[in-house]
This record gives structure tokens, C-alpha cells and sequence, in this order.
């Protein structure tokens, strides 16, 4: 047994040392902060009503149906805080996931490249800033890139034993069930890889993923279609693939080059090693094509040599499509989020590791590797301690969550809540093209419900706010809004810079 893990040592010492000091930084006061709105109030708050409900088959968040997305994180979360729910172990999967994922990109790199570029690969995505922020947030996002990236390395596997594309089916279908079908274009371009090299057991290979991707995700859909109907095909469908494709929602704007320039800014300043490529194309490939252009059947023979490079490197050019395709996919969507492109990040990390790698063959001395992995690991943690802020040890409680943490000491059992001005100036202004069932659900202030452990009735009309003080309750507001209670025989139970707490 010892020498097994010894051997493992040896094999993979680098691999193993990134991922001991990167999860010792990313778990290091985990729980300092509270959780960050929206999504990781969301996330905290499904699997809470889910037992409260008893009703797992959908995500639930304050009695409101949202069924946006698959419930499998929200599974797994229900699982790391059946304990307690803290901050510490709603983020827990997230850290999980991406060290899991680190670990896979790693192996995958230097089973088909080299080492030299697994370990460059794996340093580009700790110097990749989107990673390390939702690394340390709850979200789905870190979880279905790692399932993509199982997949993708499932299906390189079948080339040589079948059976792993049944696995890969799984894994293609565990994405969707931890995100949605925002799948679909890394599919695509698996398929569209079997024409690199083709042959009728890479094709069969495929038709079998498809089955075993379709088994593991139709149960879900089909009973939540049964169960819900027109509010399933509404919320899931209509709102949340169609209409974020045919409209930027919640004034989630972006032109063609949102994505280009968000992974410019990312990847700064090592997504220059991207021009290596086609340089080096240029020099060891455009001059074979030239002496094609003197030969009897030219465009024949260029398109032979073209047919076996593509073959040659088969691995190279399907990473390069699962780069392409997604993001060309991303680019058309009207609704543009900067986490739509996290999936990609791997796929680049491995192309850029490669680009760097082919450079540094031609310089020779190994000295320019190490160099080169001294400044992408300084990169790396600067921007790590930049996001985990190792040495802080206190927590900032922001007013708006200072005071929904002081409505939990109240024994009512639902927190009235006129949201603040400048939500309700969202809702007068927004185009109802870009309105969704569950836009002006959250109330701006989605932690309300998580840190209060209230039903929390969110208002956005003050004449139906002003009508309901007329009862008693618990209720909150913005110091803007105090006007509203000046004359009302109202107690004051707590009140901050920004926000006031008061019974009637």
C-alpha cells in the first residue's frame, strides 16, 4: 500500500503539492464571510425548503417554485449541511469540484501532451480570475465544469475501450442535471471531432453517449413536466433558454465581443501565447502547402496534408473546437453573463499550456520553463490572496444583511419588506421583453429569506406596502422610505445606516 501511494507521489508530486496549498488557501476561513447575493442565498435556501416541503424533485426558494434549473447541486447541498447549514459547507462542493476538476485537467494534459504542459495548464487556471472567485462561492457553475470536462475525457478514452462512452453519457448528463442544457455545444463538438479520424465505432461510440446521456436526463424533465405542466415548460423553457437567447434579460447587456474581451481581460497577459499556434502552423505548414500548388491535383494535395495534420493531432483540434464552438454558442445568446464562459476556461487553459510549451521547445532551455512557471504562480497568488483575503480575520456585515440578521432574533414567522428604491426603479423601467416570471421575484435582496428565516413578502408597490401596515407585523425598509411611518405608533426594533427594522 505504501509504495502504491509513493508511486503516485512520484507520478503526479506536482499535481498533488498545487492541490494541497491551493485547497488549504480556499477551505482557510472559508465561513468568514456570509453568503454573497444573489446565487448563494438561492442555492443555501433550495435545499432548506426541501425539507421543509419534503418535495426534492425541484428547487424552491421562499414557497416560490423556481424551476430554472435541475436540482442535483441543490441534492448535493442538502447532503453537506444536513450537519447545519453554514457558510463553510454550502461552499464546501464548490472547492470540491474544482480541485476534482484541477486534478482531471492535470491527468487528461499529461496522458495526451506532456507534463511540462499539465502543470502550465492546471497554473493558467488559478491565474484565471472567474475560477478562483466561484471556486470559493456556492454555485453550479464550477460543478458543471467539472462534469463537461469528465465527459469530454470519457469520450477520448472510448477511442480505445467503448465501454467509456456509456460513462461519458453519464457524466454529459450529469451537466445538465447540475445546470441546464447549456451542454449542448460541447456535444456538438464531439461530434462534429468524429470526422477528424472517422470510423464507424467512434460514430456507434456517440450513439451510445446519446442514449446514456438521454437515460440520465429524461426521468427528471418528464416528471417534472408531469408534476408542473405549463409552469415547468414556462420557467424552464420559455424563460430560461428562449427568451435569454432572444433578449438580454435584467439588463445583462454585451455586444458580439462581451466574451472576447471578458477572456482578454482574464487570461491577461498569458492569451498571447494563443498567436504561437498559428505561427507555428505557418512556418512548418504553409510551405508544404506551396510545394502542394506546383503538383498535378493541387487543391487534392493540399487538402490530404490538411486531412493528416487534423488526424495527427486529433486531441489538439477537438480541445481548439471545444473552445470554439461554446464560445461562438455564448456569443449569440442576447442575455450576457460572464459565468456562461467558465466551462471554456479548461479547454483554453490546456491550448495555451500547449502554445506556451511549443515555444519553449524552440528556445531549448528548460530555465524558460521555470521562469515562466515562477510568473504565472505569481499571477496566480495574487489573485488568489486578492479574492480569499488570507490574512482578514473579522467579517464585514453589510447593513443590508446587519439587519435581516437582527429580524431573525423576532419570533414572527414572515418579514414584510418594501425593497429598495432603486429595485423598484429597475421594475418601472425594465422592457418587458427582458422580463422573466421570476425577475422581480428576489426582491434585489435574496438573503432576506436565508438570514432571516422568514417567509419574507417582498413589495414593490408602496400603496400595497402602506395598506399591510395597517396590520401588524414585522416589517422592513430603507431609511429613504422612513417617511412612510413618520406618523405610525410604530417600534423601532433596529435600525443601521442604510435600513430600519420596526414592529406595528
Amino acid at each position: 500500500m505504501l509504495q502504491k501511494i509513493l508511486k503516485i507521489f512520484r507520478l503526479h508530486w506536482p499535481l498533488l503539492l498545487i492541490l494541497l496549498v491551493t485547497g488549504f488557501f480556499f477551505t482557510f476561513r472559508l465561513e468568514r464571510d456570509l453568503l454573497w447575493d444573489w446565487d448563494e442565498c438561492l442555492y443555501a435556501q433550495y435545499p432548506k425548503e426541501m425539507r421543509q416541503t419534503g418535495n426534492f424533485l425541484i428547487n424552491q426558494w421562499n414557497g416560490f417554485r423556481d424551476l430554472q434549473k435541475p436540482p442535483l447541486y441543490s441534492w448535493l447541498l442538502a447532503i453537506s449541511t444536513s450537519p447545519g447549514a453554514n457558510e463553510f459547507n454550502i461552499r464546501l462542493f464548490s472547492i470540491v469540484f474544482g480541485l476534482a476538476l484541477i486534478a482531471v485537467l492535470y491527468v487528461f494534459t499529461k496522458k495526451y501532451f506532456s507534463e511540462r504542459v499539465a502543470i502550465l495548464a492546471t497554473l493558467i487556471m488559478f491565474a484565471s480570475e472567474l475560477f478562483v472567485v466561484y471556486m470559493r462561492r456556492a454555485n453550479t457553475d464550477i460543478g458543471f465544469m467539472f462534469f463537461i470536462f469528465l465527459g469530454v475525457y470519457a469520450w477520448f478514452l472510448s477511442h480505445k475501450k467503448s465501454n467509456f462512452s456509456y460513462l461519458a453519457g453519464f457524466f454529459f448528463g450529469l451537466s445538465v442535471m447540475m445546470k441546464g442544457f447549456s451542454v449542448i455545444p460541447y456535444l456538438a463538438a464531439l461530434f462534429i471531432t468524429i470526422f477528424f479520424n472517422f470510423k464507424r465505432e467512434k460514430l456507434l461510440n456517440f450513439v451510445k453517449l446519446s442514449v446514456v446521456f438521454a437515460t440520465t436526463v429524461i426521468p427528471w424533465h418528464l416528471a417534472a413536466y408531469l408534476t408542473y405542466g405549463k409552469e415547468f415548460v414556462q420557467l424552464y423553457v420559455l424563460d430560461n433558454i428562449i427568451k435569454r437567447a432572444q433578449n438580454p434579460i435584467e439588463f445583462h447587456y454585451g455586444g458580439r465581443l462581451f466574451y472576447a474581451k471578458l477572456i482578454y481581460k482574464e487570461i491577461f497577459p498569458w492569451l498571447f501565447f494563443a498567436a504561437v499556434f498559428p505561427l507555428y502552423k505557418a512556418v512548418t505548414v504553409i510551405p508544404n502547402l506551396i510545394r502542394d500548388l506546383k503538383k498535378n491535383n493541387p487543391i487534392q494535395q493540399m487538402l490530404k496534408r490538411v486531412r493528416h495534420d487534423v488526424k495527427a493531432n486529433e486531441v489538439l483540434y477537438t480541445i481548439i473546437l471545444l473552445v470554439i464552438l461554446p464560445l461562438i454558442a455564448i456569443t449569440r445568446i442576447k442575455t450576457k453573463i460572464a459565468w456562461y464562459v467558465l466551462p471554456i476556461y479548461p479547454f483554453l487553459a490546456i491550448f495555451l499550456a500547449y502554445c506556451m510549451d511549443v515555444l519553449l521547445k524552440k528556445l531549448k532551455h528548460s530555465i524558460f520553463f521555470y521562469l515562466l512557471v515562477v510568473l504565472i504562480l505569481l499571477d496566480a497568488s495574487i489573485l488568489i490572496n486578492k479574492e480569499t483575503r488570507f490574512l482578514e480575520k473579522t467579517r464585514t456585515v453589510d447593513p443590508r444583511y446587519e439587519v435581516v440578521l437582527k429580524s431573525g432574533e423576532y419570533p414572527s414567522k414572515t418579514l414584510d419588506y418594501l425593497v429598495a428604491f432603486s429595485e423598484r426603479q429597475a421594475e418601472a423601467i425594465l422592457p418587458p421583453e427582458q422580463e422573466i416570471t421570476q425577475t422581480f421575484v428576489y426582491g434585489g435582496n435574496p438573503c432576506a429569506v436565508y438570514y432571516s428565516n422568514k417567509k419574507v413578502n417582498y413589495y414593490y408597490d408602496m400603496e400595497k406596502f402602506k395598506k399591510r401596515l395597517q396590520r401588524k407585523g414585522l416589517f422592513l425598509l430603507e431609511n429613504g422610505d422612513l417617511k412612510l411611518i413618520e406618523k405610525l405608533p410604530i417600534k423601532i426594533l433596529f435600525k443601521n445606516s442604510d435600513y430600519t427594522l420596526f414592529s406595528y
